[in-house]
């Protein structure tokens, strides 16, 4: 009988661990999933996390239509590092000053990744977006329904732009809780 007890009450703690550990991770997801979040007038950002494989999302108005998906990339967060130039992980412009006629302030920001060894991203976009120079890549079509086709294609490197106020402080937040995760979350062991 105290020998049930003794393992009914171990499994109760390991239960309880998972859950905190879950609740940690989630946490962080959320924090991540914040920081990359930006919507102005001109276009919606945003990211998603499941496990360790990463989608970002990219919405514009598109005539009438509304938004509609301008970009999407989906990888496997293991296989990233930063596409760093001259050793930053983001490039970030403080805002203008706004000018006479009350325009919004806005910076730029932009994060740059690169896929390891043979892993690809697989951008999703318009059809109509290829630029010539891609045109020789191939193309999966995709089955998504919108105003354009959208078509599938895999990248080497790419990035998440967010432009507004206080993009710099988002940027390095996003790449600052994007390494924790990576490195809590999807560490390959081996």
């Amino acid at each position: 009988m105290i020998k049930n007890i003794g393992l009914w009450a171990l499994f109760v703690i390991g239960a309880a661990h998972e859950a905190q550990a879950t609740q940690a991770q989630e946490d962080l997801i959320w924090a991540i999933v914040a920081a990359s979040t930006n919507t102005t007038d001109q276009a919606e950002h945003r990211v998603e996390i499941d496990g360790c494989t990463m989608t970002t999302w990219v919405y514009k108005p598109k005539d009438d239509h509304g938004m509609q998906l301008w970009s999407s990339f989906v990888f496997d967060m293991r296989m990233t590092a930063w596409n760093m130039d001259g050793g930053v992980k983001f490039i970030a412009s403080d805002p203008p000053s706004a000018d006479s006629e009350g325009e919004d302030a806005r910076g730029l920001a932009m994060i740059r990744f690169k896929m390891l060894g043979d892993a690809v991203a697989r951008h999703e976009i318009p059809e109509f977006c290829i630029q010539s120079q891609a045109r020789s890549k191939p193309v999966t079509p995709s089955s998504r329904v919108g105003v354009e086709p959208y078509v599938f294609h895999d990248s080497l490197s790419f990035f998440i732009l967010h432009e507004g106020p206080d993009v710099g402080e988002k940027a390095r937040a996003f790449t600052d809780l994007y390494d924790q995760y990576v490195l809590e979350y999807c560490r390959v062991i081996g």
